[in-house]
């Protein structure tokens, strides 16, 4: 249950505090729309009129909506490499880890780090050795 409170003027002009509750369905959420007065009075007076909810008009009218318009699919992540990680690390791996330059150049080309570089490069990158392992 959701209570809404605004203020607002009474038919004389007097300021009112009004108190809206709004009962959901279990699983449902809410939106907020804005539309001019116009259209929301004609609406709410259609609505009205054929006896049905104007949450279900809208939410009928948004999936029909979505049926023509559907979200873009998510893009498909690729796995990161250890050879990208020490790439886009590289300064900070040269500076603090203590791994020699031409091992640091052949993992940021592709070979497979040593077990001592991966624990390196996992302590100075603040990551778990067995997810670099994953890699």
């Amino acid at each position: 249950m959701v209570f809404i409170f605004e203020l607002c003027r009474n038919k004389l002009g007097k300021w009112v505090l009004g108190v809206v509750v709004i009962c959901m369905a279990k699983g449902e959420e809410s939106i907020r729309v804005f539309v001019s007065p116009e259209i929301k009075e004609r609406f709410k007076a259609s609505c009205f009129y054929r006896g049905i909810n104007m949450s279900d008009v809208a939410s009928k009218l948004i999936e029909e909506w979505l049926a023509v318009n559907p979200p873009p699919e998510p893009q498909k992540t690729r796995k990161e490499t250890i050879a990208e990680l020490v790439q886009q690390n590289y300064y900070k791996l040269v500076t603090q880890s203590q791994i020699k330059l031409e091992n640091l150049q052949a993992i940021a080309s592709g070979k497979e780090p040593s077990k001592t570089d991966l624990k390196r490069i996992a302590e100075v990158l603040g990551i778990e050795e067995d997810q670099l392992e994953k890699m």
